[in-house]
């Protein structure tokens, strides 16, 4: 059905009559003549499939998935392969997943276009999806690890993979060269900071407003992030009588399917919410307006600057750790998580803390102890050996020691009742008793 044309300086073709009764050429270029036979016996597979409707066989399928985009495209001009849609390029992709992710945090929405940006200056405008080899995949990375932090580096990672995922889910590409690379955040204890209630109070008395008081005072006495569970924060959503609020679950509602948590309004977070309530405008239903959380970290390193205070890493984050700290001394794990909404793991891998007081404790039960012990006599250890006695062993080794002559005993024991016991067989069936007992016997003694 097809047959091959050897043409000058090596070069060859495949020639055949299409369904239609045309003549059709596959130029294949220099190319031996092994590797033409057998691209010529595929050709006739898909010649065959297209006149009989059939579906393509197995072999030339997988055929098909190896060989590149150069002979894809001869086989889909001659009509035996349905033109493939081009592959996007990595920015127009990343552009067209993040429009259609419309039910993305605009936090997050916000790191992953920085994250597509970041992809783009690395590959360029041009570079296809299908262009990007884990090679390249380790290179990008790399060349981040010079610019930023490794945890950053790690969301971006992530990011990445998610991007590269959502192609191979849409068979757009067929591997994600981002898999297997570390996406997975550790905790940096260098930069956790316990926020004390001196330091806590002293931002809450320097800042300029109500509200400011309101969100330093949610973040560290209740545990909200902030600001995608402050901001979501409606005066509905307080319930005045019962002494509790209603906390939207803005980052784990997709994993827990828990739209919102009920947290307490604890004694020292109360005060300021009835501030803010009193001073809020007729209709207002957001408890905190302030929606730029850059303009946010602005104030608070004025407040700071004001109040007299150092300000610590990752200001939000901490004092929301701190609270975990403070509440999981109080209460069982199990009630903390549940108001402060993750779970017991992130909370020891990235929220509880160890703190001054902790040492300070710890060091005063030890004094305690030591001045209790102080001016009584200490008792001789019980069944120590005298320096007389018997076989005496080192007092360290005493213990060993009596040990092992108790089994030695134990085992002899055994074997004289074992010997007994062959001596007594051999006389009843009037047989000599081997002396090599007795010296066996004398052996284990």
């Amino acid at each position: 059905m097809a047959s091959i044309v050897n043409d000058p300086n090596g070069r060859r073709r495949i020639q055949f009559v299409s369904p239609d009764g045309s003549r059709k050429t596959i130029r294949l270029g220099k190319i031996d003549r092994k590797s033409a036979e057998s691209i010529c016996r595929h050709v006739e597979a898909l010649l065959v499939a297209k006149i009989s409707g059939q579906p393509i066989p197995p072999g030339t399928a997988v055929w098909l998935t190896t060989i590149g985009d150069t002979l894809r495209q001869r086989l889909a001009r001659v009509g035996l392969l349905d033109p493939a849609p081009a592959t996007p390029t990595v920015a127009q992709w990343c552009q067209d997943y993040l429009n259609s992710r419309s039910d993305l945090a605009p936090r997050t929405l916000a790191r992953m276009r920085d994250t597509a940006r970041l992809l783009v200056e690395h590959f360029g405008t041009e570079r296809r999806l299908d262009q990007v080899t884990a090679s390249d995949a380790e290179a990008f990375i790399h060349a981040l690890e010079k610019r930023y932090a490794p945890n950053t580096v790690r969301r971006v990672t992530g990011w990445c993979r998610q991007f590269f995922t959502a192609a191979v889910k849409s068979e757009v590409i067929s591997r994600n060269p981002f898999q297997g690379l570390a996406a997975t955040v550790r905790p940096n204890r260098s930069r956790s900071h316990y926020v004390t209630p001196e330091e806590i109070q002293a931002l809450i008395e320097a800042a300029p407003d109500a509200e400011w008081r309101l969100i330093l005072a949610l973040c560290r006495y209740a545990g909200l992030r902030f600001p995608s569970e402050v901001m979501a924060l409606r005066w509905g959503d307080v319930l005045w009588d019962r002494n509790r609020m209603n906390v939207a679950n803005i980052k784990t509602r997709r994993k827990t399917g828990e739209e919102f948590r009920v947290v307490p309004l604890f004694p020292e977070l109360r005060p300021y919410l009835e501030d803010a309530f009193a001073v809020a405008a007729p209709g207002q239903e957001a408890v905190v307006t302030r929606q730029v959380y850059d303009a946010a970290m602005r104030e608070l390193k004025w407040i700071a600057r004001r109040a007299g205070v150092k300000l610590w890493p990752k200001p939000f984050v901490n004092m929301r750790a701190s609270c975990a700290t403070d509440l999981v001394q109080r209460y069982p794990h199990y009630v903390v998580t549940q108001w402060l909404g993750h779970t017991r793991e992130i909370a020891e891998a990235h929220y509880w803390q160890v703190t001054e007081e902790h040492y300070s404790q710890a060091a005063q039960k030890a004094a305690q102890q030591g001045a209790a012990s102080d001016g009584k006599e200490v008792s001789p250890r019980p069944n120590a050996p005298s320096e007389s006695s018997e076989n005496a062993a080192p007092c360290h080794l005493t213990p060993f020691h009596s040990l092992y002559k108790s089994r030695q005993s134990l085992t002899l024991e055994r074997g004289e009742q074992f010997f007994g016991c062959l001596r007594r067989v051999a006389k009843t069936l009037s047989l000599s008793f081997d002396s090599s007992a007795d010296r066996i016997g004398s052996h284990v003694q």
